[in-house]
């Protein structure tokens, strides 16, 4: 299925920009559309453990009647290893793998035990580090039928240093049966998904640039959709660069991003459902749809900026859809079900919006706690509605300003057609 495809059905054509509202049944089918699997968007009732997945029933260990595992310190390419896969057989478990400059074209597979794979190079210079490279897929897979360049699974974990991974369907795939994934000073590039995460173990990502994605950047989707026994995924120091889909995409589990940079996400630079997020010192800007999409989440965002969020169009639809900076809500969805209890609520502080194409900040069906932020250039100040039964709170916690709003000005106004307008936000104490 390609991206424009996958994308353009989950719109309906009657779904238009408005300068007052939107309906939310077209949003909620935009939502589902973003999950990992663009196939099969609504995965059902959430399970309370991680079975094997479908992909990996199909793989076994590439270790197993091979195995050596004798190994602390290998060398790759070496005379006793002609293959990364058979250093990573031969390594014993907590060992570590150094991989010599240059281009290697084999996927991997980390299997049962912890494995520390690091190129050679300075950490601050990417131009000297070897590739890990597969085919550049022209479109986007189902995610459970992904294959990576690198493969973790069977309670396996891996610490992934100065490696550039490029194509496949997956950089980095992570099964359900995956212990922890570390990757710090690393390039993910034209990749299906820079990494797909299916386990309910922490995935943690530091310095990493990620450009050219099919679809997500990173998807952290565990099949523990209740992210009661979920490690989380940590994104820190990161540059996310032209994604056909999301930035970052989150679904039943923990975010936490600071000190990154998310820019032209064509499907949202921060999608969070049913998770609990922190976001701090984090810029977004050009992404399509919405900067930060809030489902079913409880989230605190601070210090962060949001600027250029575009509406569409997607083709065939002429018209304008969306284009909201930040955005909260509520919904009782099947598919946005398994985190936190109804209904959602953000906290923002400190934050700025600039040039937003239809609303700075919009609530639907959730609770707001707003304090110092500033919302610039944008049609609408704040949108609030009520939705699946859940009525639109805000509390202003002083400081907030907008301007120069096309319909309002300083202070904030909040719009409505369903509920009846709150007062004026900004300024009051």
């Amino acid at each position: 299925m390609r991206v424009e495809r996958a994308v353009t059905a989950c719109i309906p054509r009657s779904v238009l920009m408005s300068r007052v509202t939107i309906p939310l049944v077209p949003l909620v089918a935009l939502a589902a559309c973003l999950d990992a699997v663009p196939t099969a968007p609504d995965p059902g009732p959430p399970v309370a453990t991680a079975p094997l997945s479908a992909h990996v029933q199909s793989v076994t260990d590439p270790c197993a009647g091979d195995r050596v595992s004798s190994t602390s310190e290998i060398v790759y390419p070496s005379p006793e290893h002609r293959t990364l896969q058979s250093a990573v057989c031969a390594v014993i478990a907590g060992g570590t793998i150094h991989v010599l400059a240059g281009t290697y074209e084999e996927r991997i597979t980390i299997w049962g035990k912890h494995v520390n794979i690091r190129g050679v190079g300075n950490e601050e210079d990417p131009t000297g580090w070897p590739v890990l490279r597969a085919a550049v897929p022209s479109e986007v897979v189902a995610a459970r039928t992904a294959e990576g360049v690198i493969t973790v699974g069977g309670r396996g974990s891996l610490r992934l240093t100065m490696i550039r991974v490029a194509g496949g369907d997956a950089g980095i795939f992570v099964d359900a049966t995956s212990g922890p994934v570390e990757v710090k000073h690393a390039v993910f590039e034209r990749n299906g998904r820079g990494v797909l995460h299916f386990s309910s173990a922490a995935l943690s990502i530091k310095h990493i640039t990620f450009t050219g994605q099919l679809w997500n950047a990173i998807s952290f989707v565990p099949f523990d959709l209740t992210a009661q026994n979920c490690g989380g995924l940590n994104v820190s120091h990161g540059v996310f660069g032209s994604t056909g889909n999301a930035g970052i995409y989150v679904r039943g589990c923990f975010l936490t991003i600071d000190h990154t940079s998310i820019d032209f996400a064509q499907g949202g630079g921060i999608v969070a459902i049913a998770s609990v997020v922190r976001i701090d010192q984090v810029n977004v800007a050009f992404a399509r749809y919405f900067g930060i999409l809030l489902i079913n989440t409880i989230a605190q965002i601070e210090g962060t900026t949001v600027d250029f969020t575009k509406a569409g169009p997607l083709a065939p639809n002429p018209d304008p859809v969306y284009g909201d900076a930040i955005t909260l809500w509520t919904t009782d969805a099947s598919w946005a079900q398994g985190g936190p209890p109804k209904p959602a609520f953000v906290l923002l502080k400190d934050n700025s919006t600039n040039f937003t194409d239809r609303v700075a900040f919009s609530v639907f069906g959730g609770n707001a706690d707003l304090k110092n932020n500033v919302f610039s250039f944008q049609p609408i100040d704040i949108q609030v509605e009520t939705f699946d039964g859940y009525v639109a709170a805000l509390t202003d916690l002083g400081g907030n300003q907008c301007f120069p709003s096309v319909e309002a000005g300083n202070p904030c106004f909040a719009s409505s057609i369903t509920i009846q307008s709150p007062p004026p936000m900004g300024g009051l104490e």
